[in-house]
């Protein structure tokens, strides 16, 4: 299966970070499987990774930042 990427935006003068499966699964508090089922859900709203390498992926900060962000919160009563 051929994983559909969204491109890389151009160099603005600042820096893009990017982090790693294992980073952005402690980020978010999920399991590995976990985050691989929510990348493939076409529902999910999760943000596509970049590629880094032939083998390595990963994704921008400011997406994950943004998926994070536009989760509905949560009210403890």
């Amino acid at each position: 299966m051929i994983e559909q990427q969204k491109p890389v935006p151009q160099a603005t003068g600042v820096p893009q970070r990017v982090m790693r499966k294992a980073h952005v699964a402690k980020t978010l508090g999920l399991s590995l499987s976990t985050l691989d089922r929510l990348r493939h859900d076409p529902l999910s709203g999760f943000p596509a990774p970049i590629r880094l390498g032939q083998q390595a992926i990963g994704w921008l900060v400011a997406d994950i930042e943004s998926f994070i962000a536009s989760r509905p919160r949560v009210t403890l009563h």
